[in-house]
């Protein structure tokens, strides 16, 4: 049998129209569509989800994706060029059948999401980033 989710979806944009009549289809479980939220009350929301899912194309500075690694709620990532330097590639997800795969993935395998997580960080930690600043000047 497949898990119930209950999806908390922030922000807005161009393809929430297609998300709205898709993500039903995938009977997932419950969908609350929050639009803009103050900073604090996303955190508040987000510390209580068992995953974060990150269906952006555009973006370049995946703070919202660190926010949660930082909170140890897994991740589900959009493959974009952007983030393949950055992220493994088994939390990303290129299509409905990756993504399918990757949050049963994450329900099956705790610890493997806690290990990439703690990878990733690793990679924007506060000092590596401002050395490496440091050495180009």
């Amino acid at each position: 049998m497949q898990k119930s989710y209950i999806f908390h979806i922030f922000g807005d944009g161009k393809f929430r129209e297609k998300v709205k009549k898709n993500l039903p289809k995938m009977h997932f479980g419950t969908i609350f569509w929050h639009g803009f939220l103050p900073k604090k009350k996303i955190f508040e929301l987000m510390a209580q989800n068992s995953i974060f899912v990150y269906a952006s194309n555009l973006d370049v500075i995946p703070m919202g994706i660190l926010e949660s690694m930082q909170q140890h709620v897994p991740v589900c990532i959009k493959k974009i060029p952007q983030f393949q330097e950055f992220f493994e590639n088994e939390i990303l997800f290129q299509n409905d059948e990756d993504f399918v795969k990757i949050i049963n993935e994450i329900q099956k395998n705790p610890e493997n999401n806690k290990k990439i997580s703690q990878t990733i960080l690793k990679n924007f930690d506060e000092e590596k980033i401002l050395n490496a600043w440091k050495n180009l000047f």
